[in-house]
């Protein structure tokens, strides 16, 4: 048996504790029946015992229940952490303002929906201290935006996103890499700028809209079917090699892209209904933009790309030959003279000019044997006439160069150039 009290045990027979003097009162000795005794300690006795026993249990933990309920309340917070902790990496939508969200792997975030009334949309670069790194399926499908502004941090435009909008031009940011199937189809459309970290447009993204023109970065590497399908796109400004699936911008497109040997440039066409298209015209515009403001490298460039485009066009030729002479690179305006003539036998100006080059080069033989071609195709030059005669001059022609300022003079009786030209060889003879 043991004491109700400290808990030690009571030696066999005794009715109190020798430690702390207790004394079970519950046990009576003052009996006749010996046998009513014997019961009592075969069965009474070992119920007491149990019972203390039971008692002393209870009287401990709520000696000890202090600490008892401390660690379980530490075990606790463990099991509710863990859980949490588990439970933020799962893919279940959130919310954030207008907009539902998802965990985009560890260090981002997946725009997933949006809850708002529509209009101009801006999306948020960050929630909870974390970026927008996407824009998932669907997420602002049909949801009566006329804008949106997406943030700088998005990788990935997910499909269908924005669709069935009445979205008037787009800005994507630099940080997007890929946009994503249909993601601005059926939209209204006008305008779009393109970020230059994009590789790939999918699969009927900005089909059903307005556009009229595009410039399509460097970066991008593939467009998918239809992408840019039922559009009013007259011009096209795209890289060099890039993938076109079928049908990718429209209307003939890809054939002329093709056949151009994929090469960069700015594709137009005069209407929607032509399949024509041509990109030598707009470089050439570039060019000679360029040439009327004296900067002639840039203008030889976009020749060169005219060219391209164009080889058999002789304009482009022509020109480039002009500023190379203006450069003084006289051999490669000769050439591209050369070239001129034979797409264009009767330009006068090309023989012109490559006499001029060849005169630069003290070949006055050549000069004055090119010169009297463009005299033959345009006779009423007087420039060509008063060219000549100086070329007569150098090998001291004296009599073929004053017939050629005289005809010079009576073309163009006003030019006082060429009367003291003709006074001074008349000294001269």
């Amino acid at each position: 048996m043991f004491c109700a009290n400290c808990g030690k045990e009571i030696e066999n027979g005794s009715t109190s504790c020798s430690s702390c003097g207790w004394t079970d009162t519950s046990v009576t000795s003052d009996t006749n029946d010996e046998s009513l005794n014997d019961n009592f300690n075969q069965s009474g006795s070992i119920e007491v015992t149990g019972l203390k026993a039971n008692i002393n249990v209870i009287e401990n933990i709520i000696k000890y229940r202090k600490y008892i309920f401390g660690v379980l309340a530490v075990i606790a917070c463990c099991i509710i952490a863990a859980f949490y902790f588990d439970l933020s990496n799962l893919n279940i939508d959130r919310r954030h303002g207008e907009f539902k969200y998802q965990n985009d792997g560890s260090d981002g975030i997946r725009i997933t929906g949006y809850t708002g009334k529509g209009g101009l949309v801006t999306i948020p670069s960050m929630i909870k201290e974390k970026p927008i790194t996407s824009i998932g399926n669907e997420a602002f499908m049909d949801k009566k935006l006329t804008g949106v502004i997406i943030p700088n941090s998005v990788i990935a435009i997910g499909n269908i996103s924005f669709s069935n909008n009445q979205i008037n031009n787009i800005i994507i940011p630099d940080s997007v890499i890929a946009i994503g199937d249909e993601a601005f189809r059926s939209n209204r459309l006008i305008s779009i700028t393109l970020g230059d970290s994009i590789t790939s447009i999918g699969i009927s993204v900005f089909s059903f809209n307005q556009l009229s023109n595009i410039n399509i970065p460097d970066s991008v590497k593939s467009i998918g079917i239809n992408a840019f399908f039922d559009n009013q796109l007259v011009s096209v400004n795209i890289g060099s090699n890039v993938i076109l699936e079928n049908n990718a911008i429209g209307s003939g497109f890809e054939d002329v892209y093709n056949r151009s040997n994929k090469l960069a440039g700015t594709y137009t066409r005069d209407n929607t209904r032509s399949t024509n298209w041509s990109a030598a015209s707009v470089n050439i515009s570039s060019g000679d933009e360029y040439f009327n403001n004296k900067d002639y490298y840039n203008a030889i460039s976009e020749y060169t790309t005219a060219i391209q485009f164009e080889p058999n066009n002789d304009y482009p030729y022509f020109q480039r030959a002009r500023a190379y002479l203006i450069l003084q690179d006289y051999d490669r305006s000769i050439t591209d003279n050369t070239q001129v003539i034979r797409l264009n036998p009767n330009n006068s100006s090309a023989y012109f000019n490559i006499a001029i080059s060849y005169w630069n080069k003290n070949d006055f033989q050549q000069a004055i044997f090119n010169m009297t071609q463009s005299i033959r195709l345009n006779p009423n030059d007087a420039g060509a006439y008063a060219a000549r005669g100086g070329f007569y001059i150098n090998i001291r022609d004296f009599t073929r160069a004053i017939a050629d300022f005289e005809t010079a003079l009576r073309l163009d009786p006003n030019n006082s150039y060429y009367r003291e030209s003709l006074d001074y060889v008349r000294q001269r003879r």
